[in-house]
């Protein structure tokens, strides 16, 4: 065992495979002091859990945990979660929209009584099960392993509960080549116009289009590129920049010389808006809004949805629709579903092929006459 240590976050020693961190602390509810450890196979992790176990102390919980009533202790739980694993606002978001469903359905039973059977509730909330059933309750079972691995309940109820299966992930919608020239007719002349391109030409989510900014773009390398390293949201009225989530989202992707030239309109179009229009605001994004400030989706899709009134794709093509254009038409042509994957910014192919899993079927006879020619000979 190695020696114990003060990392200023309280007694933390390693034994085996195992970190361990301690803490005192004092029970709001009795006053009695008691010291505590966290375990992890990492420090950080074992020194993580403290700290959440601390939020928990300082918001004055009582830390007798079977006796807490859910919808008092998962907000003060999530928030220490979030804040020790340094999620993003937008994840908090998320994160706190889903335990407004799960206090809905359970929010009323004391921690110690969930069971399984409290636990089938959570699947009832929504009419099938979906995607958002699923991170629910992955959610709550995260809760209870923490629990558990504390000490403060002896099991969680889930092991004795058979979880929901994450419903199949559906085909993306795409637009054929003649919807794409149908779509590009209507929005012609359009100030969504060169936005629209380069969405198809690129397969760039929304945000990541809005957030782009002149900095980002190299067009007179020999390879044009566009780097995309953010993403733009709209909170409330506000605009928000994030960082891509993961590292594969923070890409630089090629561009083509067509896509070059709607990139010079865009800039062309802009200085001369820069000139004529009042209240100007220059942030040096690609697609701003029409004074120059950080464009608000909704608007566009106002535009989107006048554009495309009366085609035969209207209501069913939206701004993320150009995506899954781009990477069904490359796929088509032959395109590695690993260059695909990394220009859409995949966390992970899996995730792409798992999207476009029915085009790759029709690429199979490339595969299957492969050795044809050699085959042939010998026979």
């Amino acid at each position: 065992m190695s020696k114990k240590r003060d990392y200023g976050e309280g007694t933390v020693y390693k034994r085996g495979n195992t970190w361990y961190c301690g803490m005192s602390g004092k029970d709001p509810k009795t006053g009695k002091r008691s010291k505590k450890f966290f375990s992890a196979p990492t420090k950080t992790e074992a020194v993580a859990k403290k700290r959440e176990y601390q939020k928990l102390l300082e918001l004055g919980i009582d830390t007798t945990t079977r006796d807490i009533l859910l919808r008092n202790l998962l907000p003060a739980w999530l928030d220490a979660h979030c804040l020790a694993n340094n999620l993003s606002e937008s994840s908090r978001k998320t994160y706190a929209t889903m335990s407004e469903k799960i206090l809905s359905a359970i929010g009323d039973y004391k921690v110690g009584d969930v069971n399984p059977t409290v636990l089938d509730k959570l699947l009832t909330i929504d009419k099938e099960v979906t995607a958002i059933t699923v991170r629910r309750y992955r959610l709550v079972k995260s809760l209870y392993a923490d629990l558990e691995l504390r000490g403060e309940i002896d099991r969680s109820p889930f092991v004795r509960h058979r979880g929901p299966k994450k419903p199949a992930t559906p085909e993306a919608y795409y637009l054929e080549k003649d919807q794409i020239d149908e779509l590009l007719e209507a929005v012609s002349g359009s100030p969504i116009a060169n936005i629209t391109k380069f969405l198809l030409a690129s397969g760039c989510r929304i945000g990541e289009a809005l957030a782009l900014r002149w900095s980002d773009v190299d067009l007179d390398s020999e390879i044009p590129t566009v780097a995309i390293v953010r993403s733009l949201r709209t909170n409330e009225g506000t605009a928000v920049f994030t960082d891509g989530k993961t590292k594969n989202s923070r890409r630089g992707i090629e561009i083509s010389a067509p896509t070059v030239q709607v990139l010079q309109a865009q800039k062309l179009t802009l200085d001369a808006m820069a000139i004529v229009r009042d209240g100007w605001e220059d942030h040096d994004l690609v697609f701003p809004s029409s004074v120059g400030t950080p464009q608000d989706t909704k608007n566009l899709r106002k535009i989107w949805n006048k554009c495309l009134k009366g085609t035969s794709i209207e209501g069913k093509a939206t701004f993320h629709t150009c995506r899954h254009s781009h990477a069904s038409m490359s796929l088509m042509k032959g395109e590695s579903i690993f260059v695909i994957s990394r220009r859409l910014g995949h966390a992970d192919a899996t995730i792409t092929m798992n999207l476009y899993s029915h085009l790759m079927k029709n690429q199979q006879s490339i595969a299957a006459a492969a050795m044809d020619e050699f085959i042939l000979k010998v026979a």
